[in-house]
């Protein structure tokens, strides 16, 4: 009886498909069969930086369910937290720093014959018991974010895990250090412009 909305973004790709037993022709054209009987499912596609800024301000909770073979960090829900978003995401891979540090819903993950399967009752189970978060909740959440994603921590956790077998960490290198010059006018989760400033990276790091 909730009146939700569940907003979808991004494009259908078939990189790790194969590991879960079906193709990409047949994913997309199921999805794309769901979503046009739904009046609650908006597929947005690939959205820009500035468009997907704008959806995560409009909205406050954030789902991830991937069982990618990769999935080492998740840079939609790093982005999703700096705007105080609930999330709800797989027990797997680099989800599980989310999982220790923020206000989030853990769904389990089985390996069934060699294939990871989401326990989609216990995902029915949390959006049927989802407490959507009030404005202070959003508000320790981002402070929670501002934290964790800060140069400091990164620095304080990079030394504890090298536990002196690496040279300590000390800053930044200068090619970082040219990335956040470019990006920090264009930054899009701070300011309403967008701009191509990959290239110039990476030519940079081509040289």
């Amino acid at each position: 009886n909730r009146r939700m909305k569940l907003h979808l973004a991004g494009d259908f790709h078939a990189r790790g498909h194969h590991l879960h037993g079906f193709h990409i022709k047949d994913y997309k054209e199921q999805c794309e069969k769901l979503i046009s009987k739904s009046d609650f499912i908006i597929f947005h596609g690939s959205l820009s930086q500035i468009e997907l800024r704008e959806l995560f301000e409009k909205t406050n909770v954030s789902i991830s369910l991937s069982t990618y073979h990769d999935e080492d960090y998740g840079m939609s829900l790093a982005q999703a937290l700096q705007f105080g978003h609930r999330l709800i995401v797989s027990n797997w891979g680099g989800h599980g720093n989310y999982i220790e540090h923020f206000d989030v819903e853990s769904i389990p993950v089985a390996i069934e014959n060699r294939v990871p399967r989401l326990d989609l009752l216990s995902f029915e189970k949390s959006l049927a018991e989802l407490q959507i978060p009030n404005e202070e909740d959003m508000l320790k959440q981002i402070e929670r974010a501002s934290d964790y994603f800060s140069l400091s921590k990164f620095r304080n956790e990079l030394n504890r895990i090298s536990e002196g077998k690496w040279k300590r960490f000390e800053n930044i290198s200068s090619f970082y250090e040219d990335y956040l010059d470019l990006a920090e006018e264009h930054y899009p989760f701070h300011r309403l412009q967008e701009i191509d400033y990959y290239t110039p990276i990476y030519q940079h790091y081509l040289k």
